[in-house]
């Protein structure tokens, strides 16, 4: 078995630049932000190039603001990233979506409608004790789906980070992208809008202002123009988490459906397991199986202190007495994610409408991650700040 680790934060393949869209977005918020935006095209800075700032970046150039995207890393995307194992675009970070409207309007515009799947089953477990317990919904009926798809892309969830940056790259110079640039405050300006103090001990002048980090990253950008707002923000905790992905030979294990969860209580090491190649199409391939386990994420560090090489031994010796004997897997890879996702025991839906309250006017809060959502979650609060910023700057 080869076992591989890779840093997050790897730049990504270059990739030519398209043509500018013709056509606004379809699914703007506000039909009346539709064209230029601001006096002569006012500049907005967006902090963070994750999903929800990048997402807010594309709008606002789109409606025809200049748009200044500020990002720590060298890489766009943040806990999107699709790595190839076996062949097969596996997800270190989250492997779907929900269908919401927002993600399916911003898949299409950007021309990526023909290739998105949908799983093959919902039907999900629990490991609980000695055994697989099919998850039931209210009234003891099986757990098998919920209203809401869930989707991915053919190509792995990249796919959608590569079209924004190049659908950006088509509209520069309004757009530009700064990777490799640590933001560390924003400040009030004199007169009107604000100051950004770069890590490079630059500042930037900007008129309005998208945040699109983690809340705990968010309140220490936002402290100086709202100690309240960042109060707020930090009251959501983020948890650590590893993402292992394996490769089986052949079909080891009958796998009727998309995986399972643990049960806390039980003190196992993985925290679920998703079975790759029973869930979505595109990674159902003859010869092998491809299998996801998450290790962590519920507050448990102990796992921690394990190297890759262990941590892939534990998690096959897991999934052994979960579903039976089984040859070692052919290969792995793991990815290590520091404060990756938001406690749920820490979410409160009106926290993130409290905190935008508090905020000065044309400082708006992109990040969807503390809503408690995914990616669709991220893309809706995209949308919603980069609409607040577009009424600032006509307002202005």
């Amino acid at each position: 078995m080869r076992a591989m680790t890779d840093a997050p934060n790897l730049p990504g393949p270059t990739r030519p630049a398209l043509d500018p869209p013709a056509s606004p977005s379809p699914w703007e918020a506000d039909p009346a932000a539709r064209g230029a935006v601001g006096p002569g095209g006012s500049l907005v800075a967006v902090v963070g190039g994750g999903i929800s700032g990048l997402t807010s970046a594309y709008l606002l150039a789109r409606a025809g603001a200049r748009v200044l995207l500020l990002e720590r890393s060298l890489r766009l995307g943040g806990k999107i990233l699709t790595q190839p194992l076996a062949g097969l675009p596996l997800e270190a970070g989250p492997d779907g979506f929900l269908d919401r409207p927002e993600a399916v309007a911003l898949c299409r515009e950007l021309g990526l409608e023909s290739e998105l799947v949908e799983t093959l089953t919902t039907r999900a477990y629990r490991w609980e004790g000695n055994g697989l317990r099919l998850l039931e919904a209210e009234g003891g009926r099986p757990a098998t789906g919920s209203p809401a798809r869930l989707l991915s892309l053919r190509g792995g969830l990249q796919r959608l980070v590569e079209r924004l940056e190049e659908d950006m790259r088509g509209l520069a110079p309004r757009a530009r992208v700064h990777p490799l640039t640590p933001v560390e405050g924003v400040e009030p300006a004199a007169g009107a809008g604000f100051r950004l103090r770069l890590g490079t001990g630059q500042v930037v002048r900007a008129d309005a202002v998208v945040i699109g980090t983690p809340a705990h990253q968010a309140a220490e950008l936002v402290s100086a123009c709202s100690p309240g707002a960042a109060d707020i923000l930090m009251e959501v905790r983020y948890l650590d988490l590893a993402v292992i992905n394996l490769i089986y030979p052949g079909r080891p294990w009958p796998l009727p459906g998309s995986g399972f969860l643990v049960a806390e209580r039980d003190g196992r090491l993985i925290s679920g397991c998703t079975w790759l190649s029973s869930k979505w199409p595109h990674l159902d391939r003859p010869g092998c199986t491809a299998i996801r386990v998450t290790v962590g994420g519920s507050g448990r560090r102990e796992w921690m202190r394990l190297d890759d090489a262990t941590l892939v031994a534990e998690a096959h010796r897991e999934l052994v007495l979960a579903l039976g004997p089984a040859p070692r897997p052919d290969l792995a890879r793991v990815v290590r994610w520091r404060q990756a996702v938001p406690d749920p025991r820490s979410l409160d839906p009106g926290r993130p409408t409290r905190a935008q309250a508090a905020l000065p006017p044309g400082l708006a809060l992109a990040g969807g991650g503390y809503r408690g959502g995914g990616i669709a979650s991220c893309i809706a609060a995209a949308g919603e700040a980069a609409a607040l910023a577009r009424r600032h700057l006509r307002a202005g």
